[in-house]
């Protein structure tokens, strides 16, 4: 069963990431008889691409867009780093909140001084679920299944600011486009991660190599 999740989830990475067009040269309910974080939105969390209105206009739409979608992502992963005793999930999370704490200080900069007056057209809607009720491994796979789509929507976005929209900065560039290698290398990272939680999840039979089907 677990095996089959995994292909499953495995697969819906792939068809997100085709979408976004980045294989270019490269790979809810807290009950029920199953993982309760796995069955919360069928695996993967029903709200993930939420994150407002994905369109990006201008520079300052995107800065202003990033900010609370990186935040939100740094909130989530600081509250699972005090839960989780995974040595590998807490390796990602302190590069996660590393590195987009350090984004969201630049892009904070850039928003105040290049567009001051900016008022944005929508408000940021959460894609992350909160860990209430759940344990530390439940957590360590909702977690999984929320951010990997939380980037894609990340480098989506990314992608459009870089085709689509006229007169943005070197240094916004410069941003997004590290925001897509680096982002795409973490939900790589994350699928493995989640392929190896599912099958040690995955009882076995007693005396017997084989897994449960």
């Amino acid at each position: 069963m677990a095996h089959k999740k995994t292909w499953v989830f495995g697969g819906l990475v792939l068809v997100l990431i085709l979408a976004a067009g980045l294989v270019f040269g490269q790979g809810g309910m807290h009950h029920g008889g199953m993982n309760r974080g796995a069955m919360h939105g069928g695996g993967m969390h029903r709200g993930a691409m939420h994150g407002g209105d994905m369109r990006v206009e201008s520079e300052a739409d995107y800065l202003a867009m990033m900010i609370p979608h990186h935040a939100e992502a740094v909130e989530r992963s600081r509250e699972l780093l005090e839960i989780t005793g995974d040595e590998a999930i807490a390796e990602l999370l302190e590069s996660i909140i590393a590195e987009q704490t350090a984004e969201i200080e630049l892009m904070e900069g850039w928003l105040a001084d290049r567009y001051p007056d900016f008022e944005p057209g929508h408000e940021y809607e959460p894609m992350m679920r909160p860990y209430d009720g759940l344990t530390a491994e439940e957590s360590v796979r909702v977690f999984l299944e929320d951010m990997i789509p939380h980037h894609m929507h990340a480098i989506m976005s990314s992608h459009e600011l870089l085709r689509s929209v006229d007169g943005v900065s070197a240094e916004t560039r410069e941003l997004a486009s590290n925001i897509i290698t680096s982002q795409r290398d973490e939900i790589h990272l994350m699928h493995d991660l989640y392929a190896r939680i599912s099958d040690e999840s995955t009882p076995h039979m007693r005396g017997s190599g084989h897994r449960m089907r």
